[in-house]
């Protein structure tokens, strides 16, 4: 009955657009993890960002243009097929997003959606603040001193007229009593190892679960048996938890 809410095959499974840019994201991150449904939430986020046009910084005299690349001046890890131009110093380059080999981390405290290796040497992250809203960090090359500026806005100064670019991200959320941090990594890889194997019409090759829900049952009722203290109580429960946990496993699994 609880998966029966979300969709039609009935599993925790949510596909949500975001055409806000990433205040309107985090902002949705944030609602949705307060208002989890147990035991676990998993959501295909695609961003849609209207890129393309010209650029104009607030209190900050330039302008810059995205625009399509030609195929000279993209790198092979480009995936956007976008370049950046800044129209005042005649700097450019592609649009790396994130799961590229070759993105850099931004600085601390700007979370950016792409990364731009100017020609110059500089770095520059681009985060899609709102839908009309670009916030900019440049860093300078290395070798020099390193300022950054930090954070510079800028609106959009030319109509929309291509298609958009769109980001996915997933998302998979779980109430700590059925799973911490350690077990995100290995329920993640079996998610997208179902994925693909959809994706090509093909049967998932998953890895062995190490504890079967009858046996972990069976260590529960045996330390039930063996003391009332609350300890052991409290180990039962959590044991119960993992039980509930490998059933969902076995669910997502068959289907």
């Amino acid at each position: 009955e609880m998966y029966a809410k979300r969709n039609e095959a009935q599993l925790p499974l949510d596909i949500i657009q975001i055409h806000h840019g990433q205040e309107e994201f985090e902002s949705t991150l944030k609602r949705r993890r307060y208002n989890l449904v147990p035991p676990t939430q998993i959501t295909g986020y695609e961003m849609v960002c209207h890129l393309e046009g010209t650029w104009a910084y607030q209190r900050w005299d330039g302008q810059f243009v995205i625009r399509e690349a030609p195929p000279q001046l993209l790198c092979a890890d480009a995936v956007s097929r976008l370049i950046y131009v800044d129209v005042s110093t005649k700097e450019f380059g592609p649009l790396i997003s994130p799961t590229s080999s070759a993105w850099e981390r931004p600085p601390y405290g700007f979370p950016a959606l792409f990364f731009v290796p100017l020609s110059s040497g500089a770095s520059l992250w681009l985060r899609v603040h709102k839908a009309d809203e670009l916030r900019v960090c440049y860093l300078e090359p290395r070798g020099s001193s390193r300022v950054t500026r930090h954070g510079l806005a800028a609106v959009r100064a030319s109509s929309r007229t291509a298609e958009p670019v769109v980001v996915s991200f997933i998302g998979v959320c779980m109430l700590h009593a059925f799973a911490d941090g350690n077990c995100y990594l290995p329920l993640v890889k079996d998610l997208m190892t179902g994925y693909a194997a959809a994706a090509e019409q093909k049967e998932p090759q998953l890895a062995p679960l190490e504890a079967r829900p009858h046996q972990v049952e069976a260590i529960g009722r045996s330390c039930h048996r063996s003391s009332s203290s609350s300890s052991c109580s409290s180990n039962y429960l959590v044991l119960v938890f993992v039980v509930v946990i490998l059933a969902v496993l076995e669910q997502l699994r068959k289907k």
